[in-house]
């Protein structure tokens, strides 16, 4: 049931659809988010991870759940100041190639256990679900967000692709919830670890129209072209 209730605030945060959204049930009131450089998402080398949990954060610390996003010092500094009411807690790293995340990811598990005792813990990637073992033995509920089959990507040698391999296993072993933002993604997840993960897709917010002097700028009229934002793997 918990698990059911924050499915259903993560997706209301998306504002992929219109839920009910339930007030906070006291037994979860201490979240935590893993896995990203920082906050705010306009930090010098964040990308789509950090814009989707800033959403997802301040939505979430609006309703009145105790929110911490751990970050990077090397992003962020040592003492990032509070975020929308968001908690941005900033552990340092260790600056080797492969061994910054997981080393920052082990030190965030620490803390959010034993120093916030995090009711939840949401770990963004799969690679972070490789310390879930240690947030069971805590006996707390975790939350795992993938957005596609990482260990193909061919960025990634073999000894990052074998650990994103067993990070994404993890997650659907041990984690409370496993969830991904497009259809593609989950119908192979289901494929590969035989259980589907959920589906909250990605949402924007929406502002007023600029008028049509803008469209006329680019050569354009309303209502006569299409606008495609995405990225081609």
């Amino acid at each position: 049931m918990a698990t059911k209730l924050y499915a259903e605030q993560a997706t209301q945060a998306h504002g992929a659809e219109t839920v009910t959204v339930q007030r906070k049930p006291a037994k979860l009131e201490r979240l935590a988010f893993i896995g990203m450089k920082g906050l705010p998402a306009d930090l010098p080398g964040a990308g789509g991870g950090e814009r989707e949990t800033e959403a997802k954060t301040k939505r979430l610390a609006a309703r009145g759940y105790e929110v911490t996003v751990y970050c990077r010092q090397n992003y962020t500094g040592k003492t990032p100041a509070p975020f929308h009411g968001i908690d941005l807690v900033a552990l340092p790293s260790m600056n080797k190639p492969g061994l910054e995340m997981l080393s920052h990811t082990l030190f965030s598990t620490l803390h959010a256990l034993i120093v916030r005792r995090a009711e939840v813990i949401n770990y963004h990637g799969m690679g972070n679900a490789l310390y879930l073992p240690l947030v069971k033995l805590f006996g707390k509920r975790a939350v795992v967000y993938m957005d596609g089959i990482d260990w193909e990507r061919p960025k990634w040698g073999k000894s990052a692709q074998l650990l994103l391999k067993w990070g994404a296993a993890a997650a659907f072993r041990w984690s409370d919830e496993v969830y991904t933002d497009n259809a593609a993604s989950q119908r192979q997840f289901a494929a590969i670890f035989g259980r589907e993960p959920k589906l909250i897709t990605l949402a924007a917010d929406l502002w007023e129209s600029p008028g049509s002097d803008q469209l006329a700028g680019l050569g354009l009229e309303a209502d006569t072209y299409l606008l495609f934002v995405g990225m081609l793997r």
